[in-house]
């Protein structure tokens, strides 16, 4: 029978272990000295080690690496009441070196983990030779296998994706692991003919899954090794033309921990891909040694986050706030972020929350074969839209933010001056008058705003609360549990990008932040954020990109059909052009003398030189006359709308120079709009405060989608893009940083 062996000092972790053993129908060894625990190890039919690294075993990591050794084929489970930080970077170190270990605190040790534990023992390995992987290869014994990808806000990213993962099933090797052949492939010079043979198979099922009405990408692991020269890169993209892929259709995950952004090589290969369209994915980020130099030098559209930070979300406050930060960070430098090792619904809300863009894991699926794609997504469209509906934070917070916010506003009350334990919960009461109310009396309708879905209501009743506190010099835990609560709900009401403001007697605008911006005629799956259907523009991404860096805009052509002059200057494809401060002027054609009778001016203003106004204008005349023929009979409204491409900040107000500028503003500047944390603000400038859905803000408050704003004389509405709006799919297209 198999044996768990137990030395440890906590005679309830080792009464657990033998319980979980018993039920498990193992034999359970309980073991008083080091020697004893040696001398069951050797006899070779020990399934699993529950130990401590302190007391009586002692010998810190030296005795993980001793275990791992002795037997290899058992699982390792170290329960402690080391920290919980010290516990994380054990485990971290371990699995570093292959080890099959688990470190836990002594109060989180159940039989669910030690269950998982065991499942994750090292199976029998299969020793395979070079020779045996080329048969396999030319025999087709390989075989792929895919794992859903799916977007955490599905109308802002409406495309599904998978990963593609090989497997090998040899006739007398029997199952061969990945992480056996990979490496034979990569020493024996056998990855590109192995990687050719997966993107073959993975670009017969892309095409299938087409033919029944359903379009995915499809990510394909790339070896740094394919990356050294352009042999394997001129392959692949000889496959995209047999098969007819298209470059949306398809990223390249590149490991980090293994590529390097010194290596020139694979900057030219990843920037020749990146400029044809391709998405480049950053695999496992966080796990090597040069994340941020690969992020700056290399022109990555993507990143993946290592499973091991998602999988320590739930009890890890470290890979919380690596997350949050990564996320927050990739917005701002214009890259998606996927979450993998997904495992959980609650990691899933919180990795929605933390601005998160796509998700994959157990929670969505394990991989599956290809035939089983197209119904899996049908289902997922269902059950997405049953967790959407459950998961709107503006109605229902999550389980997990419920237990946040009534534990933040229990230590409000607590911490309140004249705090009793008695909440009036009465939301139709009137706001107090904190001149008159001490400040339990201001924050006590909090708590019923909150738990109804009125985070709008809570939040301005947060502000006012903290303006008293700061009237009266009142307790700062107060202070700063309100500061925490004002977090959560700012990021239940964040707008995020693009957003459409409907200004009362303007024109309509559209704002694209944390992103290039690709101009061009709109397409059917086409990646255009200021989009025309005037028909000299070539047809989607394949136009212009206006986008920011090092502090300068730029703009470039990306390849377009007709080409394009800026300023009377020919634009040459691929090579980005400084934009100026002032206006400039963008027309389609390589001919001065020949262009069309439509035009982009771009504008930097003075006041906002962190942001471009973009705006399309025409030759009336001219327009008018062709219109018949250019079946573009809705030219006039369309030219109506503009555009606001920001970095960080704007201005709105009455000035001309701003960059969102309104005739009825009562000042030159009456507030800033900027685009922070995934979503946007507003921020008063002086001419009293932002009404946001009737209610006072006096300081910067987060801009939500669908409800009123007034502020300095200014009326507007924020409104997600409408369905289908070609913005709301855009991805990148040139590089993001200087190839230089």
């Amino acid at each position: 029978m198999p044996k768990i062996a137990i030395l440890h000092d906590d005679s309830g972790v080792a009464d657990t272990a033998a319980a979980c053993a018993a039920r498990m129908k193992m034999d359970a060894l309980r073991l008083d000295s080091p020697a004893a625990l040696d001398e069951a190890l050797a006899k070779g039919d020990v399934k699993a080690v529950v130990v401590d690294v302190v007391g009586r075993a002692g010998g810190g990591f030296e005795l993980i690496e001793k275990l791992c050794t002795a037997a290899p084929e058992a699982a390792v489970l170290i329960v402690t009441g080391l920290d919980a930080k010290t516990a994380q970077s054990t485990e971290r170190l371990a699995r570093s070196k292959q080890f099959n270990v688990r470190v836990v605190r002594n109060d989180k040790f159940d039989e669910d983990t030690l269950k998982a534990c065991l499942a994750e023992a090292p199976k029998d390995r299969t020793d395979i030779t070079a020779t045996n992987l080329q048969d396999s290869i030319e025999q087709n014994f390989l075989r792929v296998e895919y794992q859903p990808k799916v977007p955490f806000d599905p109308p802002s990213e409406p495309r599904y994706s998978v990963e593609a993962l090989v497997r090998l099933r040899h006739p007398e090797l029997g199952d061969v692991y990945p992480d056996q052949f990979i490496s034979v492939a990569e020493n024996s010079g056998l990855i590109q003919q192995l990687t050719d043979s997966v993107t073959r198979q993975v670009f017969a099922d892309l095409a299938a899954w087409r033919a029944a009405g359903l379009h995915l990408v499809a990510a394909i692991n790339v070896s740094p090794l394919l990356l050294n020269d352009n042999v394997w890169s001129t392959q692949f993209l000889e496959r995209c033309e047999e098969f007819g892929v298209s470059p949306e259709d398809v990223t390249l995950e590149i490991t980090e921990s293994s590529m390097g952004a010194e290596n020139s090589a694979a900057l030219d290969v990843l920037t020749r891909l990146r400029l044809k369209g391709f998405t480049l994915s950053i695999d496992d980020f966080g796990t090597g040694f040069s994340s941020l130099a690969n992020l700056y030098k290399l022109p990555f559209g993507e990143l993946k986050l290592d499973k091991s930070f998602v999988m320590d979300l739930a009890d890890s406050e470290e890979a919380r706030a690596l997350i949050e930060t990564t996320a927050s960070m990739a917005r701002r430098i214009g890259l998606k972020v996927v979450a993998e090792g997904v495992e959980t619904e609650q990691a899933f809300e919180q990795l929605r929350s933390f601005g998160c863009d796509y998700a994959q894991g157990y929670f969505i699926s394990r991989p599956m074969t290809a035939d089983r794609i197209p119904a899996f997504f049908e289902e997922w469209s269902r059950r997405a839209g049953s967790l959407t509906d459950r998961t709107q934070a503006v109605v229902a917070p999550s389980n997990s933010k419920i237990g946040v916010i009534q534990a933040l506003l229990s230590e409000i009350i607590a911490a309140a001056p004249e705090a009793d334990e008695t909440l009036v919960i009465d939301p139709d009461a009137s706001f107090p008058d904190p001149s008159l109310d001490p400040v339990h009396e201001v924050v006590r309708r909090i708590p019923s705003l909150v738990m109804k879905g009125k985070p709008l209501e809570a939040l301005a009743a947060c502000h006012e609360a903290r303006l008293c506190l700061e009237s009266k010099a009142s307790s700062p835990t107060v202070a700063d549990r309100l500061a925490q609560l004002e977090r959560l709900l700012e990021r239940e009401l964040l707008a995020a990008s693009p957003v459409d403001l409907d200004i009362e007697g303007g024109d309509p605008v559209r704002l694209i932040a944390g992103k290039p911006a690709v101009v061009g005629r709109g397409a059917a799956g086409g990646a255009v954020d200021i989009a025309t259907n005037c028909r000299w523009f070539s047809r989607g991404e394949r136009n212009l990109s206006v986008y920011a860096r090092n502090g300068d805009w730029l703009v470039e052509d990306l390849g377009s059909t007709n080409g394009n002059l800026m300023n009377g200057v020919p634009l040459e494809a691929g090579q980005a052009e400084l934009l100026p401060e002032g206006t400039s002027e963008l027309r389609i054609g390589r001919d001065p003398d020949s262009c069309p009778p439509v035009a982009l001016r771009l504008i930097r203003g003075k006041r906002d030189p962190d942001a471009v106004l973009a705006r399309f204008t025409v030759d009336e005349a001219k327009i008018e006359k062709a219109a018949a023929e250019i079946r573009w009979s809705s030219w006039a409204e369309e030219t109506r709308r503009r555009w606001i491409v920001l970095g960080s900040r704007i201005t709105l107000g009455a000035a001309p120079d701003c960059a969102l500028q309104a005739d009825s503003a009562t000042a030159d500047s009456v507030a800033h709009i900027e685009y922070d944390e995934g979503g946007y603000w507003i921020t008063p400038d002086g001419a009293g405060p932002a009404m946001i859905g009737g209610l006072a803000f006096h300081r910067r408050a987060p801009m939500p989608v669908n409800v009123q704003i007034e502020v300095g004389g200014v009326r507007f509405t924020a409104c997600p893009p409408p369905p289908g709006a070609s913005a709301a799919s855009g991805k990148p297209r040139v590089p993001l940083v200087s190839s230089a």
